[in-house]
């Protein structure tokens, strides 16, 4: 499994140096710019959820690929993951961390405000299918990728 996960960053490198470079700008203007405009904050936030969304496409892409399992198990295990960060999210839904440390955790769970529980499962809900779809559609294109390189056609 290491070797696999080792051979997949060589291969990658430029690809995560890139995600790398995008991820650290879209930090520091939304650390910057996240005070004084709030209109550069949107678009920034949906830059950042729109990263979020190709890298589940890329990531279940290439992980499929690279599966040497069958199809249903992997359909199942991305679909589980999707259930899995949808439910976190679910459950902290309207609440943030203040003042914890980043390496040990810790701080005071603030709530924000106090969602309905119908509020509370269309976040999840919306989290759920927003993910499911490019993660199902990766993982089908990770199959297509890994049968073209088994037929030595890649």
């Amino acid at each position: 499994m290491i070797g696999k996960l080792k051979s997949m960053i060589d291969s990658h490198k430029e690809r995560i140096l890139w995600v790398c470079l995008i991820t650290t700008c879209l930090a520091v203007l939304y650390r910057y710019y996240s005070v004084y405009d709030p209109i550069i904050m949107s678009v920034i936030a949906t830059l950042g959820k729109v990263y979020i969304i190709y890298m589940a496409w890329v990531l279940s892409k290439e992980l499929s690929s690279s599966s040497t399992s069958l199809k249903q198990i992997v359909y199942a295990k991305a679909i589980g993951t999707c259930a899995f960060i949808a439910f976190m999210l679910w459950a902290r839904y309207g609440t943030y961390t203040e003042g914890g440390d980043p390496l040990y955790g810790g701080g005071d769970v603030v709530v924000d405000f106090v969602p309905t529980e119908k509020e509370k499962n269309e976040y999840g809900w919306t989290v759920f299918f927003t993910l499911l779809f490019p993660v199902l559609f990766g993982v089908n294109k990770g199959f297509e990728k890994r049968q073209l390189k088994e037929l030595g056609l890649d």
